[in-house]
């Protein structure tokens, strides 16, 4: 099971990086860079789903909720929501890497 970063105090970046390490940091950036060039992108620091998840940031574009990064130790976690209608996309996509 992951380390996951509970305590509810809201932690600085400072800590953030230092928790996930500098290398997983460099990470953290990638998928912003990312959805930035595609979405209207609004990011959040929250405590989302209780003590099961810890902190993390949300990603979402106008009302609509794209995923949530979550902090672990040396770590991170990503967490999508898939709509319906992108369900056949994604399990298309997931196909393809497979097989490669």
């Amino acid at each position: 099971m992951p380390e996951r970063m509970l305590k509810k105090q809201q932690p600085s970046d400072e800590k953030i990086t230092e928790y996930i390490g500098t290398g997983h940091r460099k990470i953290l950036d990638c998928p912003e860079d990312e959805l930035s060039e595609r979405y209207e992108l609004h990011k959040e620091l929250r405590f989302p789903l209780g003590d099961k998840y810890g902190w993390g940031y949300k990603y979402s574009h106008k009302t609509k909720h794209l995923c949530y990064i979550f902090f672990e130790k040396l770590s991170l976690s990503l967490l999508i929501q898939i709509g319906k209608r992108e369900i056949a996309a994604f399990l298309k996509c997931i196909e393809t890497a497979s097989n490669n």
